[in-house]
């Protein structure tokens, strides 16, 4: 018999432990965290958009699909949802970025000349006539006309010494107002600063663009006593 109430008493003491596990880590607060100046969405459309339901346990939230209901709720591709934290024992934590656009790019549409203007991940797709065009600052892209597809080796090169300037410290915004314009020729990509008459040359073909843009900083960095006045950026 005595063999019996312990038994009860554990099977009790199991289901409390359940009862207040589950409760602890039931989900008390979503929070929305803006890494960037965002214009086109708020908090209150994030929460709604994750779409996260009352009562749900911390531990079986799907990253993947709250990132996919956020990001598919903006038809610009204009939002990234680049982490989703869990701050135990109940708080989410949706960390958020707007897609800066970086560059402007011609396309040729039906023997039309219109222009896109993609971020760092060539994201944000949309199309744009001459003076439809954003009135913002951009990186020019010359001697380079797009059809159908952002998979060229030309818009590879584009990413990759973005890619390269953030790892140096760069924003996205530091980028545009560092660089006036991209110039594709042969083998070589030419670089137009944009406060300066400075250019930086790449060639293209035979180095890994990263390293070469990070390279070439590097040594401008040296050279210009009033860099990180110019840029934000601190070069180490």
């Amino acid at each position: 018999m005595k063999k019996n109430y312990i038994i009860i008493f554990l099977c009790l003491v199991v289901i409390i432990a359940i009862i207040v596990l589950s409760w602890l880590f039931t989900i008390r607060t979503i929070d929305v965290e803006f890494l960037n100046d965002v214009e086109n969405t708020s908090k209150e459309e994030i929460i709604s958009l994750a779409n996260i339901k009352n009562n749900t346990n911390i531990f079986v939230i799907d990253e993947a699909t709250i990132e996919r209901q956020i990001e598919s709720g903006f038809s610009d591709s204009s939002i990234n949802v680049t982490t989703i934290e869990r701050s135990f024992p109940n708080i989410v934590i949706i960390k958020v970025k707007e897609r800066v656009p970086l560059f402007k790019i011609q396309r040729n549409i039906n023997n039309s000349i219109q222009y896109v203007t993609p971020d760092i991940d060539f994201r944000r797709p949309t199309t744009y006539k001459e003076n439809e065009l954003p009135e913002i600052p951009l990186i020019e892209v010359l001697n380079l006309q797009l059809t159908d597809t952002y998979n060229t080796k030309e818009c590879i090169c584009l990413r990759n010494i973005a890619l390269g300037l953030i790892e140096l410290g760069f924003t996205e915004n530091s980028i545009i107002s560092f660089i006036k314009s991209i110039e594709f020729s042969g083998n070589t990509v030419k670089i137009n600063l944009r406060t300066t008459d400075t250019s930086l040359l790449i060639n293209w073909n035979d180095v890994n663009i990263k390293s070469e843009i990070k390279r070439l900083i590097n040594r401008y960095f040296n050279e210009v006593d009033d860099f990180t006045e110019w840029t934000g950026v601190t070069i180490i």
